[in-house]
């Protein structure tokens, strides 16, 4: 019973690390297009530089958000059932609300983009309206802060190697620090797979 409540207080904390990360990549300041040069009252400056510096604060949100993940994620992973069971149960809590979050926002900013009233106001360019365009700005979550959920959906498909990786920890250990240095070193970028791999292997261990 312990273990229950401790298990399920970890993942409140994912939930509101999960939110932290759609406040700093929807990057809110910008997204509006405010910026401080513009402002000259003094309670709009305040305002601004607290935004700010919440916004910034979050960037430890990622890291800790993958960290649990991989904790809960590892947890009781014995077989290729438990395998099985885990990624079917983050279809649900991953895949489908991604989609429908990223559609929602898609559907948004392609109707304000093109009210010519709204986007002459916006910074940001048109939304394209094509098909092929479409599925991807909504595959790609181009409209919504949601990439680490994508990121997190394929290391949970990968979960099945990476959980055997765990199994010797002198590997998981070789493993994730050439994937520190590697990142260090370029990578294939913040949104990658493999620069939360790390992290969520840590989760792991």
């Amino acid at each position: 019973m312990e273990t229950k409540k401790r298990i399920t207080g970890i993942a409140e904390l994912q939930f509101i690390f999960c939110c932290l990360i759609v406040l700093r990549h929807s990057d809110p300041l910008n997204g509006l297009g405010i910026q401080e040069i513009a402002l000259t009252s003094t309670a709009n400056l305040f305002v601004y530089k607290l935004i700010d510096f919440i916004t910034h604060m979050t960037e430890v949100a990622v890291p800790i958000f993958f960290f649990i993940s991989g904790f809960l994620y590892f947890n009781d992973f014995n077989s290729l059932n438990d395998y099985a069971a885990k990624v079917k149960k983050r279809v649900s809590s991953i895949v489908i609300p991604y989609f429908i979050w990223s559609f929602l926002n898609w559907l948004y900013f392609a109707v304000i983009t093109h009210i010519p009233a709204i986007s002459t106001r916006m910074n940001m360019k048109p939304v394209r309206l094509d098909s092929r365009n479409m599925i991807q700005d909504i595959v790609m979550s181009n409209y919504a802060p949601l990439w680490f959920l994508r990121v997190l959906f394929c290391l949970c498909i990968l979960g099945i190697v990476l959980n055997w990786v765990l199994n010797y920890k002198g590997v998981a250990l070789v493993v994730i620090s050439m994937l520190i240095l590697w990142n260090a070193f370029g990578g294939y970028g913040y949104q990658s797979i493999t620069a939360w791999t790390p992290f969520f292997i840590g989760g792991g261990i």
